[in-house]
């Protein structure tokens, strides 16, 4: 969770990843917009991503240079841990 500290301190630009490959992508695409109107509402430089591309996601982290990546995908990409390898591998939490 993050906190008015953490915010203050070094986080600043959030990813919001959603959209993906599986049948909930609409759902997906719904979280994602949610979660980023709440992070942006609390103080937050947020910008939403549809991820439909391994390279087009790895292009947007290099322009975008998050310090967080909010993961909002659902189905087995999103909820089963490939994404969050991605992650991990970067070192973005």
């Amino acid at each position: 969770m993050l906190t008015k500290a953490d915010k203050s301190y070094s986080v600043k630009n959030i990813l919001v990843v959603s959209g993906g490959f599986s049948d909930e992508r609409e759902v997906s695409l719904s979280s994602g917009k949610e979660c980023s109107k709440a992070l942006s509402l609390s103080g937050y430089n947020v910008l939403e991503f549809d991820f439909t591309t391994l390279n087009q996601f790895l292009n947007q982290m290099k322009d975008f240079r998050p310090d967080v990546v909010f993961n909002a995908l659902h189905g087995r990409w999103g909820e089963s841990g490939p994404f969050q390898g991605i992650l991990d591998t970067l070192r973005v939490p």
